[in-house]
């Protein structure tokens, strides 16, 4: 709970206004997700989507908020039936960018936290038997860059790295935490506000 508190206070801290910088971008994107954990090797390449909105604090520096979505699935045969377990997070992430300000090609970087709310189901032809949800931090690293097609719009891709560091409990009573993140690779589009 301490985690989720500190993590919201920082949100709240970097979505304050800037009024001497107050350029914004907002965007949408969407892309591939791929599991990090040895644990989750079976589970398929996912895809993700997110909305960002980013504000410059100066010329160089910027910050911002994605809402972020993943699932990714893993499939086997089980005694000729299908087993499927499927994994869907909900993120809301907060990060710091060096990025120029005015650029027109406009690379970036960023770091920041992340707070998951995550949600695993296992079905056994198509019978539900396991449905678990969590709450985690994490941690992101995301680069990336936007080429702007006029003094408004603009595309751009970027790669994301993000823990999701999950604890699960076990029917013995025992936990254990897991990093249930990835990679996600990402085609932007947005404009500036």
């Amino acid at each position: 709970m301490k985690k989720i508190l500190f993590c919201s206070l920082i949100i709240f801290a970097l979505t304050a206004s800037s009024p001497a910088f107050s350029e914004s971008l907002f965007s949408f994107s969407g892309g591939s997700f791929t599991p990090k954990e040895d644990f989750m090797s079976e589970f398929d390449t996912g895809y993700t989507f997110a909305a960002t909105y980013t504000r410059n604090a100066s010329d160089m520096f910027a910050y911002g908020i994605d809402v972020a979505f993943s699932q990714t699935e893993a499939t086997a045969d089980l005694y000729g039936s299908e087993d499927k377990v499927t994994l869907s997070t909900l993120g809301l992430e907060a990060l710091i960018y060096i990025q120029p300000k005015d650029a027109r090609v406009q690379p970036y970087v960023g770091i920041g936290l992340g707070l998951y709310g995550n949600n695993i189901t296992g079905e056994l032809n198509d019978v539900e038997y396991y449905d678990e949800s969590g709450s985690a931090v994490g941690f992101i690293g995301k680069a990336g860059v936007r080429l702007f097609l006029d003094n408004k719009f603009f595309v751009g891709g970027y790669a994301k790295y993000y823990t999701n560091d999950q604890e699960f409990e076990y029917y013995n009573g025992d936990t254990e935490t897991k990093n249930i993140g990835g990679t996600c690779f990402m085609f932007e589009i947005g404009a500036k506000l």
